[in-house]
């Protein structure tokens, strides 16, 4: 009983130092609103409310995508936010090309 009470006090101690060392993060910024994106089945698909600096996947290639958000959303070609593709800044709508959107980061 002694040694875990010991364990607990050297957490919690160990934990109160980090927060000093390191600062406590402020909640992360999320974008308000939503993109929508048309898929190549014709179908929609959308992102609500996302986190600044979060990748989201989209459901399928997406051939346009319109940004309701208060912030650009960086759009990639690759599947988890690689190979950059356009921005979509907040109240624009765009269609992609040959090229098509799978994956997107606000912020």
């Amino acid at each position: 009983m002694f040694a875990l009470r010991r364990t607990t006090r050297l957490f919690l101690v160990l934990g109160a130092a980090l927060a000093l060392a390191t600062g406590l993060s402020p909640q992360a910024q999320a974008a308000s609103g939503f993109l929508t994106y048309r898929m190549r089945d014709g179908s929609d698909g959308s992102v609500v409310n996302p986190v600044n600096g979060n990748c989201y996947v989209f459901d399928d290639a997406a051939t346009s995508a319109t940004n309701q958000t208060d912030t650009t959303a960086h759009v990639y070609a690759g599947i988890f936010c690689t190979d950059f593709l356009t921005d979509v800044r907040p109240t624009e709508s765009v269609v992609f090309g040959g090229t098509l959107g799978r994956s997107v980061i606000f912020g």
